[in-house]
């Protein structure tokens, strides 16, 4: 008589990273990455110096300014797509002149190839 194999257990993986800005590296916050076989979620937390900095603004629009972790939601293309919109509105505000710093965060050949695997 066979056995059945024991099922197996979905590989969980866990990523923690440290974000930061610019060229500087600004050290903003705290991004932990979760994988539990299908699933997946992110979380984010601002560093309490990040908080008190009078140069704070939003890292994005769903990460508000408050403390603890905040759900992060899964970027999609059209996210991505229009960054440099998103980057002038009046709740970022940056100048034609900044937008060129930030371009190799959201324009890098690794973005479509992450967008490929993620699919």
């Amino acid at each position: 008589m066979a056995t059945k194999p024991a099922p197996r257990k979905p590989v969980v993986t866990q990523v923690e990273l440290e974000v930061v800005l610019g060229t500087a590296e600004h050290a903003v916050g705290k991004l932990v990455y979760l994988r539990n076989g299908p699933r997946q979620f992110s979380q984010f937390s601002y560093f309490d110096a990040r908080l008190n900095d009078s140069r704070y603004f939003d890292i994005s629009p769903d990460l508000v300014k408050g403390s603890g972790y905040q759900l992060r939601k899964a970027p999609t293309q059209d996210d991505s797509d229009r960054w440099r919109e998103v980057a002038r509105s009046p709740d970022v505000g940056l100048l034609e002149a900044e937008l060129e710093l930030f371009a190799p965060a959201f324009e890098h050949p690794e973005l479509d190839e992450a967008r490929v695997l993620a699919t």
